[in-house]
């Protein structure tokens, strides 16, 4: 029986995520097959927040059926982990490519000047408004949003 994948909330330490989930060692070398969620150095000694308002699923290439937890405020994505909430070692992503803010249940998507740019459901954009479900592709890394629904308190 195999183990379970390792949760990124679990942990302060800096998870690996490779297209197996298989759990890194720590003297394991990077590679351009692998992603890194890093909590940003503001972020490092805070407990990961409650509401998680979206993912990010990858649905094609090397990190296929990997899921990425977005921030309830600002999420960055890119190569340079000292910068990213997300690292991506894929040559083709800027050091930082994107950002996606989420705020009052809308989930905006900013291309950093990136060098390859970001298509959001085919379309080349520098900022757009996503949807749940929108196809997101950044050099050959190619993920779809999931939105969760949050609650209110409003019974009715």
């Amino acid at each position: 029986m195999t183990p379970d994948p390792p949760n990124p909330f679990d942990s302060e330490q800096p998870t690996r995520i490779r297209p197996s989930m298989t759990p890194a060692t720590p003297n394991s070398v990077d590679n351009e097959q692998s992603a890194r969620i890093r909590p940003s150095s503001s972020d490092a000694n805070q407990k990961p927040p409650s509401v998680i308002p979206g993912f990010l699923a990858f649905v094609s290439g090397q990190y296929s059926g990997t899921i990425l937890p977005l921030k309830p405020d600002l999420t960055r994505i890119g190569r340079d982990g000292r910068i990213n909430d997300h690292v991506i070692d894929d040559p083709t992503v800027s050091d930082v490519h994107l950002s996606i803010r989420f705020r009052n249940g809308v989930f905006i998507l900013t291309d950093m000047d990136s060098e390859n740019g970001t298509k959001v459901n085919g379309q080349p954009v520098d900022q757009v408004q996503l949807a749940a479900n929108d196809e997101i592709l950044i050099g050959r890394t190619r993920f779809v949003l999931m939105q969760v629904p949050i609650p209110t308190d409003d019974p009715g």
